[in-house]
């Protein structure tokens, strides 16, 4: 791992019985200016009670549930197990 790099550390373990877990990771700064950015217009202009916290949830439950949906989606349209399917017709990924 590039030493630039961090592995993302979780604040405590995550434990079935909570529906959140703290997340702890390094940004670029200017993914961090971008955000705070939004935070600021919210802030002023739409919604006052605005954090970090919000704006970083929105991003990363939109991108999990475009993940998921994904995930989803392959699942039900591909076949049982294709690579068994391709051995019997004498086929090799």
């Amino acid at each position: 791992m590039p030493l630039n790099e961090q592995q993302t550390a979780y604040a405590r373990g995550r434990n079935p019985e909570l529906e959140r877990t703290d997340l702890r990771a390094s940004v670029r700064k200017f993914t961090m200016d971008v955000i705070d950015a939004e935070v600021n217009y919210r802030t002023r202009h739409t919604d006052p009670s605005a954090s970090r916290n919000l704006v970083i949830n929105e991003i990363l439950e939109a991108w999990a549930l475009a993940q998921w949906h994904r995930a989803t989606m392959t699942v039900a349209l591909a076949p049982s197990n294709p690579l068994v399917q391709d051995s019997q017709e004498q086929r090799h990924v």
